[in-house]
């Protein structure tokens, strides 16, 4: 047997207490060596990776001189791995103390130290209570991570190359204001109340145990849900600390030329406090981030892209990244194209360093394009913000585990540190809360993501959103005007037929110039429901060239019952004389007067002006029971059109008299 399959062995089950946990440096030379059999990767810790090691990998190291760190032996790492669970664990404001780390080590065990955290064992049930005391914990499952590149330096500020100015994606920023992202952020945080399920509720919590949690996901849900243009919203269930189930939310637009290479963009909804099962606003951590989510799939839901985008709400976040980590690795297990991802997370406060913006990118070099692109969007589309950039990739938010599974991803936070982050006080009326700032994240976060998927400015697709009218059940003889709504998806002005038929005795085509995004009604010609029963109407958009065919057409149906029957009769015979209000009215062309007769009567149906001369003549003569729709065209008895103003129109049946009025418009 060879050292490979030996090695696959013993990592898969036999013999798996010769494993021991090492730290090793990322260095060239060492990446090379840690891909070999003899390692498993888990973690990334600053310059230095968390392994996995065989005896034959420990040698290895020791052969090529690498100066690595042991951090538990074989018999410690197996009864660590059965007994315990291991963390990342910053402590509060991601500073390190000797008082943070006397608290720890009476708890558990430090293995390691980075620049602004440690690597933690300890037991689940004291590690879930840490951040309601200000810590923030990354859970580290064992499982394989991808190594990742190595990183010329921290910090970089060379400015790429501008982007070309894009009309859709500034015309897309500017629609974001600060007054509905606060809104948005009061509504998530518990400021005001929501409604949820059809019912009026507060969401005054969103801790990831707590019930209230389902509340917040549910109302997240549906605000996705009402955005036309996405192809999917679906809940995204995960089970963490082995029998808890939660969900995340992801939200989908098909790109049209890589519908399987996606982006992401989310933000975690879940959130902590010092009381976190009864009330935690968390309006900076992490509202924000989830509004940012939110309004990039309100604005682009309608516009056509070249990537798919998906849009994610993670959970349980606080708890150490579960939902996110439970995400990027089903992912990768699928060998999903994720292109990048784009986390916000803490990015409304602003306290000292005005406008001030740091994106954690790590040392991949297409993570690294992403915040470069970032960078560039801000500069292009004026939005504000100074933006630092770092190849540090923090292991405290969402974007590590795709990180840490290959993909490139970017942390986009803010410079200033939330003050009141975990605690009651993280709201929205905090002083440190800066709308404004706020605004400019999201513009930045929103037009980075457009530019990255590509707005298809070639596509193609109209499409009919609704059937207006006819609709449900109407009465016998009623003349409708058939009207339908339509709106244009692409980037072009289209001029394009739209096809309405009712059963198989009404077709009607007519044509409509739509600009790019406009939504506009079309109105078709009258239509008299003489037809008794139940019909199908469809209304079909006829364009050329049409890139996505599912929304070219409505189907519905429309239920016609005769009216104004009298018991034990004649089931034709209306049991009232009856003379309606004209239908439009007021009018430019043409009217229709609809009126019943219970019996057979001689009619007059006549127009008379204010000063009651006589106008036009429409009906005379003997006429049987029944409903009649009669068309007065705006003409006199002599075919002239008659001039704006007040008319009356008067209906004679037998002995009796009724009188209405109508107005004729220019």
């Amino acid at each position: 047997m060879n050292l490979f399959l030996l090695g696959l062995i013993l990592l898969t089950g036999i013999n798996k207490s010769q494993t021991s946990l090492l730290q090793v440096p990322i260095e060239a030379q060492t990446l090379a060596i840690l891909k070999s059999e003899y390692f498993k990767p888990v973690a990334l810790m600053d310059n230095t990776v968390i392994v996995e090691a065989l005896p034959n990998g420990i040698n290895v190291l020791k052969q090529e001189r690498v100066d690595y760190k042991t951090l538990l032996k074989p018999e410690s790492f197996q009864y660590a791995k059965e007994h315990r669970s291991f963390y990342f664990v910053f402590p509060p404001f991601r500073k390190k103390s000797a008082s943070a780390f006397r608290f720890l080590t009476e708890n558990g065990e430090v293995l390691s130290e980075g620049d602004n955290y440690y690597l933690y064992l300890t037991t689940q049930d004291f590690a879930q209570t840490l951040p309601q005391i200000r810590y923030e914990i990354t859970h580290i499952s064992l499982k394989p991570i991808i190594l990742p590149e190595l990183a010329d330096n921290n910090f970089f500020f060379e400015a790429p190359a501008q982007l070309e100015f894009n009309r859709v994606i500034d015309n897309i920023i500017s629609q974001i204001t600060p007054t509905e992202l606060a809104q948005l952020v009061r509504e998530l945080s518990g400021e005001v109340p929501v409604t949820v399920s059809g019912s009026l509720d507060t969401i005054r919590t969103r801790y990831a145990t707590a019930p209230r949690n389902s509340v917040a996901i549910r109302y997240w849900y549906e605000k996705l849900s009402s955005f036309s243009g996405l192809d999917s919203v679906t809940f995204h269930p995960f089970t963490w600390q082995a029998n808890r189930c939660d969900s995340n939310i992801i939200a989908t637009k098909l790109g049209t030329t890589y519908p399987n290479q996606y982006y992401i963009i989310g933000g975690h909804i879940d959130n902590t406090s010092e009381i976190p099962n009864t009330y935690a606003p968390g309006a900076d951590d992490n509202a924000t981030g989830s509004v940012a989510m939110l309004i990039a799939a309100k604005y682009l839901h309608s516009i056509p892209f070249k990537y798919t985008i998906r849009f994610i709400a993670w959970n349980a976040e606080e708890f150490g990244l579960y939902g996110s980590e439970a995400h990027a690795r089903e992912a990768r297990n699928r060998n999903d194209s994720i292109v990048g991802v784009l986390n916000g997370d803490m990015i409304g406060t602003e306290t000292i360093n005005r406008d001030s913006l740091e994106i954690y990118t790590g040392s991949r070099t297409g993570s690294r394009a992403l915040g470069d692109t970032f960078y560039s969007v801000n500069t292009t589309y004026g939005i504000g913000l100074h933006i630092r950039r770092s190849t540090q990739m923090p292991q405290y938010s969402d974007h590590y585990p795709y990180y840490a599974q290959g993909y490139n991803s970017n942390c986009i936070i803010e410079a200033d540190f939330c003050p009141y982050y975990h605690t009651t006080q993280d709201r929205i009326t905090a002083s440190s809360f800066d709308t404004i700032f706020f605004t400019k994240v999201v513009k930045g976060m929103v037009a980075t993501l457009a530019t990255l998927a590509q707005p298809d400015t070639l596509y193609k697709d109209v499409a009919v959103l609704a059937i207006i009218q006819p609709v449900g059940t109407i009465d016998s003889n009623t003349p409708i005007t058939p009207q339908v709504r339509v709106k244009n998806y692409g980037f072009n002005p289209e001029t394009f037929p739209i096809k309405f038929c009712i059963g198989d005795f009404y077709n009607e085509t007519r044509t409509k110039t739509l600009a790019p995004g406009q939504i506009d009604t079309v109105n078709f010609p009258i239509w008299v429901a003489t037809q008794i029963g139940t019909h199908t109407t469809k209304c079909t958009t006829l364009l050329s060239g049409d890139m996505k065919q599912t929304n070219d057409y409505v189907i519905n149906s429309v239920t016609v019952t005769p009216v104004g029957i009298a018991e034990n009769s004649d089931p034709q015979i209306p049991k009232t004389l009856v003379l309606e209000v004209s239908k439009p009215n007021p009018f430019l062309s043409q009217t229709i007067i609809r009126y019943t007769l219970p019996k057979e009567t001689a009619v007059s149906l006549q127009i008379y002006n204010v000063v009651g001369n006589l106008v036009r003549t429409l009906k005379d003569g003997l006429e049987k029971p029944g409903i009649y729709s009669v068309i007065w065209d705006g003409a006199d008895d002599n075919g002239n059109k008659v001039t704006k103003g007040v008319y009356f129109y008067r209906l004679s049946a037998g002995k009796n008299r009724v009188i209405k009025k109508v107005i004729k418009l220019d």
